[in-house]
């Protein structure tokens, strides 16, 4: 397990088999900093506030909340049944984007709130693109089919979820990202509109 901390505007690096747990990472909102830079495999984070205050009430961002250009990690809830209401993340008001996805594969993004306070229920203004993936993905998935997989993407100044370059699912037919279950512009029992941009 390698992870490093305060390097060169990345306050943790993670390189290989690292969980992050519990940690609120904030305030590193220079151009191109990042909270969380997630390399190599296997990676967990849960728990956390990014780009937040340790209550989760007001903003102090990062300027990218999470980064990942590694493979088989999840950022939220692994979703075995035993605790995963209580380990998804907060990610918000990070200066650009919350979560940011490269050229991974096996990726599972579920039970987070981004783009919101931590109740759920309003805004925490700032973050411009909730879920960013800047390149193909392969097994991507946002959200899932239980509940506790559900992520709240709202309050974005931009756009909820992003995809900036990808492969069809014509190409990658197994293997395409999926979006499902998620709150999307709506707060956390998708009953009251938060409208990303």
């Amino acid at each position: 397990d390698d992870v490093e901390y305060a390097t060169a505007g990345t306050p943790i690096v993670g390189t290989g088999g690292v969980q992050i747990k519990g940690l609120c990472v904030n305030g590193w909102a220079t151009t191109s900093a990042i909270g969380i830079s997630l390399a190599g495999n296997n990676h967990w984070v849960t728990q956390c506030y990014i780009g937040t205050n340790a209550q989760g009430l007001a903003a102090v961002p990062n300027d990218t909340g999470v980064s990942i250009t590694g493979n088989y990690t999840i950022i939220g809830t692994n979703v075995d049944g035993s605790n995963d209401a209580n380990e998804g993340n907060l990610i918000s008001s990070n200066t650009d984007q919350g979560i940011s996805c490269g050229a991974s594969q096996s990726l599972r993004i579920a039970g987070n709130l981004i783009g919101v306070a931590v109740s759920g229920k309003t805004a925490l203004p700032g973050q411009q693109v909730g879920i960013e993936v800047t390149r193909f993905a392969a097994d991507l998935l946002i959200g899932g089919p239980r509940g506790a997989a559900s992520n709240t993407i709202s309050g974005n100044t931009a756009n909820g979820v992003q995809f900036n370059t990808y492969s069809s699912s014509a190409t990658y037919p197994a293997s395409a990202p999926r979006i499902s279950g998620n709150m999307i512009g709506t707060d956390l029992k998708g009953t009251a509109a938060i409208p990303n941009g």
